[in-house]
């Protein structure tokens, strides 16, 4: 018995469905999401530098 897939009614083949790394992104299920990053933005705990670090030293 042959692997391929065919169509009783016209012989043809079928096409194989490929879904590897085409998933649907989050963006497409909610497009009105809050942007989260934007809160941490200006945080000093989001620095790693910490308070001390000068750039201009």
């Amino acid at each position: 018995m042959s692997d391929e897939s065919k169509c009783p009614f016209s012989g043809h083949k079928s096409k194989p469905e490929v879904t590897v790394g085409g998933g649907t992104p989050s963006l497409h299920w909610w497009p009105k999401q809050l942007r989260v990053d934007l809160l941490n933005q200006h945080s000093e705990r989001s620095n790693p530098l910490g308070k001390e670090f000068n750039y201009r030293q």
